[in-house]
């Protein structure tokens, strides 16, 4: 008779590292993913740019409208000093003078929408640096408890390796053979209990010829449903 029972050990022990693997696998694929932290580091890195380049227009603004507030001081220097006497080129400098005016208003508009958009800038940097500091908090927390779960999981393979390896060396290597060819078919699952005269795999009812072949086989007897192999527990 072959003696099945450790060959449903051995099935029992592949499961469990199967599971154990898969688990390891996902531990490391959210270890490597990008989270909301990145995302938001990514967000305040352009704000941050982005401020940075409203205080360069804003620095800019401010050097233009000194240089036509002298500009103007200038013009009115030369209106009001007596040194024209043409009437014509009375008008030309007080247009000159107009438009100097003009656009100074129009620089201070710009410099003023410009100072509003810093805070507002400002203002949403400061809430982007808490949320930041907030989310690297829960990702460091949440890479330690990852880091921490990818260790045991590490340690129990290391255990149950070995043990896999030995259990199988106990077993006649043309069965372990057979086994592992069923196994990349039947997602691990090879070995089927009988219970209740059923076949635990697929859940049909198994006949009486079929039961007293399993009890007097001296070889393995495979289910005629799932072709799993069968096995009284």
């Amino acid at each position: 008779m072959v003696d099945l029972e450790q060959l449903y050990l051995l099935q029992q022990l592949d499961l469990k590292i199967d599971g154990l693997t898969t688990s390891l696998d996902a531990v490391r694929s959210k270890l490597n993913i990008d989270g909301p932290a990145v995302t938001a580091r990514a967000r305040v890195a352009t704000l941050e740019a982005h401020i940075e380049s409203l205080y360069a227009r804003r620095r800019a603004s401010e050097r233009s409208l000194t240089e036509l507030n002298d500009k103007l001081t200038a013009e009115d220097t030369r209106l009001y000093s007596g040194s024209i006497t043409s009437t014509k080129e009375m008008q030309a400098a007080q247009e000159e003078h107009d438009f100097t005016k003009e656009q100074i208003g129009k620089t201070e508009e710009g410099l003023l929408a410009l100072m509003v958009g810093i805070e507002e800038a400002e203002t949403t940097l400061t809430k982007g640096h808490k949320i930041l500091e907030t989310l690297e908090a829960q990702a460091d927390q949440q890479t330690a408890e990852l880091a921490e779960e990818e260790s045991s999981l590490v340690n129990q393979l290391k255990v149950l390796t070995p043990e896999r390896d030995s259990s199988a060396k106990q077993i006649d290597s043309k069965l372990v053979y057979r086994y592992e060819t069923l196994r990349k078919s039947k997602n691990g699952h090879v070995i089927a209990k009988v219970e209740r005269e059923m076949c635990q795999g697929c859940r049909i009812k198994l006949t009486t010829s079929e039961l007293q072949r399993i009890q007097m086989a001296t070889d393995l007897v495979q289910c005629d449903s799932c072709h799993r192999i069968l096995y009284f527990g």
